[in-house]
């Protein structure tokens, strides 16, 4: 009678065990239920990927950084010599905290709000050339009506203000108009010629 080697046996119920873990989703690793769907027939790849803590903590800390935007007030002031003129800009960017922004739960779904309400953002911008005032005035979404499309008119908010001061003849202002949690908006201008 053959005797069977130990070190067969070990091999053996290890390649078992590989076998088992293979055919287990994820290769047993976790219970997390990702699937991808290709059809050969269609030129469409579907992917499904189950809420992760991963993912629920990326939509908490997105959210949470909105919300501390309420907070922070972004101001400039500076002083620019051009020529023999002093040129002086304030510029102040806040939230108006006016509870006036009501998003539809079509762009808040998948933090799970069905009634989301956030407030406006403006720029107050003051402009003063050898101490004689040319520029005071307040930056709201609504200088954009022209040329925003009404969903973004209707929810978005002016974000992310950029200051740019071309040849030292010209104030750009650009943000972002953007609906608030979501990725949906664009690049809006604001420009003054001194």
């Amino acid at each position: 009678m053959n005797k069977i080697d130990g070190s067969f046996v070990l091999t053996f119920v290890a390649l078992i065990l590989l076998i088992c873990a293979c055919d287990m989703p994820n290769g047993g690793a976790n219970n997390r239920s990702d699937s991808v769907t290709a059809d050969s027939n269609k030129s469409k790849l579907e992917i499904d990927i189950d809420s992760s803590e991963e993912g629920l903590y990326e939509l908490d800390e997105t959210y949470n950084a909105y919300i501390r935007t309420y907070k922070d007030t972004i101001c400039v002031d500076t002083l620019i010599f051009k020529d023999k003129s002093r040129i002086q800009i304030d510029f102040c960017h806040f939230c108006r905290s006016d509870s006036s922004v009501h998003i539809p739960p079509k762009y808040t779904k998948i933090y799970n709000i069905d009634n989301f309400v956030t407030h406006n953002f403006v720029s107050n911008l003051k402009v003063k050339v050898d101490d004689i005032c040319v520029v005071d005035t307040i930056i709201g979404k609504s200088d954009f009506v022209n040329s925003t499309p009404e969903y973004l008119r209707d929810y978005g908010v002016l974000l992310y203000p950029k200051l740019h001061f071309e040849n030292i003849g010209r104030i750009e202002i650009k943000y972002s108009l953007s609906i608030p949690l979501t990725e949906v908006g664009k690049e809006v201008i604001y420009s003054y010629t001194l």
